[in-house]
C-alpha cells in the first residue's frame, strides 16, 4: 500500500534530516520545536544522540497502574472500588467477493485476485442490551452508510462506558472489534475511512496490517477505535474462539464463500432455494461438506425467504457470536484490575497482569520506607558515564553491537 500524504494520515510532521523525530501538526509551537530540533540535528549529522538523564527519585515499574490513567487516578484518590472495565463496544464483519485480476507488478510480484466487499454487519453491545444492523451492495455507498450509523451507535456506547464523575480521567474512544480484521477488513475499508465527515486520527501498524486505526468524526468528535480480536487471543479461527471462550449458545454458521464470486453473486443470491451441497466444496483445502452438516444447514436455511436474507443472518451471526468471547476475556483480565480494551496487545495485558499480581498486597497508604545501615552509593553522572563507556569498550573488544 502506497501512502501519498503521510502528514495527512498520521497528523505528524517528520524531520527532513533524521526522519525519526515527529511533531504534531496541530501544535501551536510546531515551527519553534522544529527549528530547535533542526539545529541539533544538523550538528549531529542527522543522528539522534541519546543522553542519560537520571531520575531524582526511584520509580517502581507498575504498568497495570501507570499505563491506565483512569486506574491511576482512582488508586491515588482511594476510589479503586469505582474502577470498571470498558465493557460496551461494537463488533463488525465484512463479507467479500473474490475478483480475479492476475496483474503483474514488476518481475517478481503478481496479484492474482482482489477482494470486493458486498455485505457488512455490526452488533452493538450497550447497557440496555444487544442489537445488530446490516448493509449490503444493493444499497448505494453501503460502506459509507454503515460508517454513518456506526458513529450514531457509538454515541450511546460512549455514554454507557463513561463514569458519572466527569473529573475522572477516562478513555472516550469507542472500540470497534473485528475478527482477523487487521489484515483483511481494514484494508477493504481503508478508502472509506477518510471523507468529508470523518478522518483517520491515529494509525498503528504496518502498510499491510493495521493493528489499530482511530477514526474521528469532524462534527461530533466521536472516535471509533478499530481493533482486531486476535490481538487479545491466539485463536486463528472464529469458531475456535467461540468454542474456547463462548457460552455454547451460538455457533458459527455456514456460507459457500468460494461458490459466490463477482460474476455470479447477483444471480445466485437472488435465488430463493438453499445452496446445493456442491456449493460448499472447499477446493483450496480439498474438503467437502458432510451430509449431516448439510442437513443442518437446510433446516436453518428454510427459515429465510431467499439467499439474501440468509446472507444477512450469516453476516450478523458472525458479529453476534464474538460478544461472549470478548466479554469472557474482559472479565478474566478485570480480576487483576486490567482493562483489556484499554490495551493494544495480548503481551501488554499479560505484562500488566503479572505486575498486578506482584503488587496484590500493595497499600497506597502503607509505609514502605526501608532503613539501611550500609553506606549508600551516590550515583553521579560521571560515575554512570564511566560505567557506560566501560561496557562500550568491552563490546568493541568482542565486536559486539552496543
Amino acid at each position: 500500500m502506497y501512502i501519498s500524504d503521510v502528514e495527512a494520515l498520521t497528523g505528524f510532521r517528520y524531520c527532513n534530516r533524521c526522519h525519526k523525530q515527529a511533531f504534531r501538526i496541530g501544535d501551536p509551537n510546531l515551527q519553534t520545536s522544529m527549528r530547535n530540533h533542526m539545529k541539533k540535528c544538523s550538528k549531529n549529522g542527522g543522528k539522534i544522540i541519546k543522553k542519560v538523564i537520571l531520575e531524582r527519585f526511584a520509580k517502581p515499574f507498575v504498568p497495570h497502574i501507570l499505563s491506565n490513567k483512569t486506574y491511576k487516578y482512582l488508586l491515588a484518590n482511594n476510589l479503586v472500588h469505582l474502577f470498571k472495565p470498558t465493557q460496551y463496544y461494537i463488533t463488525y464483519d465484512i463479507e467479500t467477493l473474490e475478483k480475479k485480476i492476475n496483474e503483474k507488478f514488476g518481475d517478481s510480484s503478481q496479484v492474482t485476485a482482489t477482494l470486493i466487499p458486498y455485505a457488512i454487519a455490526s452488533t452493538v453491545k450497550l447497557a440496555s442490551g444487544i442489537h445488530s444492523f446490516y448493509y449490503d451492495i444493493r444499497t448505494d455507498n453501503f460502506l459509507d452508510k454503515w460508517l454513518e450509523q456506526l458513529f450514531e451507535e457509538a454515541k450511546q456506547v460512549k455514554k454507557d462506558n463513561k463514569y458519572n464523575d466527569e473529573t475522572i480521567p477516562q478513555y472516550y474512544e469507542v472500540p470497534v472489534i473485528g475478527f482477523n480484521s487487521a489484515k483483511f477488513d481494514t484494508s477493504v475499508l481503508f478508502k472509506n475511512l477518510k471523507s468529508k465527515d470523518w478522518s483517520i486520527s491515529k494509525y498503528l501498524g504496518s502498510s499491510t496490517i493495521a493493528k489499530q486505526i482511530v477514526i474521528k468524526h469532524k462534527c461530533s468528535s466521536i472516535q471509533l477505535r478499530f481493533i482486531d480480536f486476535k490481538i487479545y487471543s491466539m485463536q486463528n479461527k472464529l469458531k475456535d474462539a467461540v468454542r474456547d471462550f463462548g457460552n455454547g449458545q451460538y455457533k458459527k454458521g455456514r456460507f459457500p464463500h468460494e461458490f459466490i464470486n463477482t460474476n455470479n453473486y447477483m444471480e445466485e443470491i437472488n435465488k430463493s432455494e438453499p445452496f446445493p451441497i456442491e456449493a460448499f466444496d472447499n477446493q483450496l483445502r480439498n474438503k467437502k461438506l458432510s451430509e449431516v452438516k448439510y442437513q443442518a444447514y437446510l433446516i436453518e436455511a428454510t427459515q429465510f425467504a431467499n439467499r439474501w436474507d440468509y446472507l444477512k443472518h450469516y453476516n450478523i451471526l458472525d458479529t453476534r457470536i464474538l460478544i461472549e468471547p470478548i466479554d469472557y476475556l474482559i472479565n478474566l483480565m478485570f480480576k487483576y484490575k486490567v482493562d483489556m480494551l484499554a490495551n493494544i496487545s495480548m503481551s501488554q495485558c499479560s505484562n500488566a497482569i503479572k505486575y498486578s499480581m506482584a503488587y496484590n498486597d500493595f497499600d497506597i497508604n502503607g509505609d514502605y520506607n526501608l532503613e539501611f545501615t550500609d553506606k549508600s552509593i551516590e550515583i553521579t553522572m560521571c560515575y554512570w558515564r564511566a560505567k557506560v563507556d566501560s561496557y562500550i569498550e568491552q563490546d568493541n573488544k568482542k565486536n559486539r553491537d552496543s
